[in-house]
């Protein structure tokens, strides 16, 4: 039996893509699956996961001390466990995932974001301006040699795998499309529900958003998430007419949450996915909304509004523009019979092309690919 070790030092244990989409997927298909992650040991679906105790890591000071010590206690608990396939998942980890490839490794980096750009825009506002030009070239240069060295790359949208071919003779598009669950019906629609459902509100416009709505009669808007109380107070300063902080929720009631509501929030900065216009499909919010027949009020990027306009689920806007947003809320609240019909084009559009299934078809196929294939197979010069 292949043996498969999925490594992380950011993302949760129980993480949507890689546990629940990625790792749970390689075990149900005779993948012995290991998934190295912050937090606590168990095993589940199949998949062994050990944990490594985490501290909180706040600020520019933070990202340097995970990226230094933790991030090495997460390579010393995969390197012990002996595989032969490692994945990785995030920028802290590349300099490890190029010293397994050394050691004969076969070796995957999924890449879920455009780090590079994010860097460089310094979109998480957490390192200081003098470092920012600083820390995105060190991250390219590990980045391409991570490529070069690489079995194999997975990335997220069609403008990231034109990127990557360049570097890499093997790299395969996954995008990280939902897993189809029945249609939830013991529910009550709520008229006047906007609901956020992720884990960072903070990676979305919530600012201007809140603004929007503010003046919008007996409006509810109901933020699920991880936010601090500082942030919390900055945005009850702008509004606090309807809006509640729902804190964190287990990833199994969040549909029940979606499903709830009137109207799904994606509104986000023009320049937080990939730093262009055309936006990554690797976002799972769209989808998930779709999925439960909720009509999205999300960014006008590109890709999104192929989506969105084209099967005509929800509304695009631009995220700088109040009243646009605010108009975009109102006709969908003001239109029973186009919320509805935008809520049944969106499950209808999951269901035949943005669902799991069809990605987890791609991802076995490469895993197929790399366990026959010689190793190193990413350019050299």
């Amino acid at each position: 039996m292949i043996k498969v070790c999925h490594v992380t030092s950011a993302h949760r244990n129980d993480d949507p893509r890689i546990f629940q989409k990625e790792c749970t997927t390689l075990a149900m298909n005779g993948y012995d699956v290991y998934y190295v992650a912050p937090g606590n040991s168990f095993l589940k679906n199949g998949v062994h996961v050990i944990g490594v105790a985490k501290k909180k890591f706040a600020g520019f000071f933070g990202k340097v001390k995970r990226l230094l010590f933790f991030s090495r206690s997460v390579y010393m608990k995969a390197k012990k466990l002996d595989c032969d396939i490692y994945h990785f998942h995030d920028p802290d980890m590349l300099r490890y995932a190029i010293k397994f490839s050394k050691k004969g490794k076969r070796v995957i980096f999924d890449f879920h974001e455009e780090y590079h750009e994010s860097i460089l825009n310094n979109e998480r506002k957490s390192i200081p301006r003098a470092f920012v030009k600083l820390a995105a070239k060190y991250y390219l240069h590990l980045q391409n040699k991570v490529c070069r060295f690489a079995s194999g790359c997975i990335v997220v949208n069609p403008q990231m795998y034109g990127k990557w071919t360049k570097y890499s003779e093997n790299v395969i598009q996954i995008t990280n499309y939902p897993i189809i669950c029945p249609a939830i019906s013991n529910f009550k629609k709520k008229k006047n529900l906007i609901v956020f459902a992720g884990k960072n509100p903070d990676n979305y416009s919530q600012d201007i958003f809140i603004k929007a709505i503010s003046s919008i009669p007996d409006i509810e808007y109901h933020i699920y998430g991880d936010i601090s109380a500082q942030r919390k107070s900055e945005l009850l300063a702008i509004s606090s007419r309807g809006i509640s902080f729902k804190g964190t929720i287990p990833f199994d009631q969040m549909y029940q949450v979606i499903a709830e509501a009137a109207i799904g929030m994606a509104v986000t900065d023009i320049f937080f996915v990939d730093g262009d216009k055309k936006g990554s499909i690797g976002n799972t919010k769209l989808f998930e909304y779709m999925m439960m027949k909720v009509p999205v009020v999300c960014t006008n990027y590109d890709n999104w509004k192929k989506i969105v306009e084209n099967d005509q689920c929800g509304i695009c806007v631009d995220p700088h523009d109040v009243g646009e947003i605010r108009d975009a809320v109102n006709k969908i609240l003001n239109d029973s019979n186009l919320a509805e019909t935008m809520g049944k084009n969106g499950r209808l559009m999951v269901e035949k092309k943005y669902n799991w299934a069809n990605d987890a078809k791609t991802l076995l196929a490469f895993y197929d690919s790399l366990v026959h294939a010689k190793l190193y197979r990413g350019k050299r010069h």
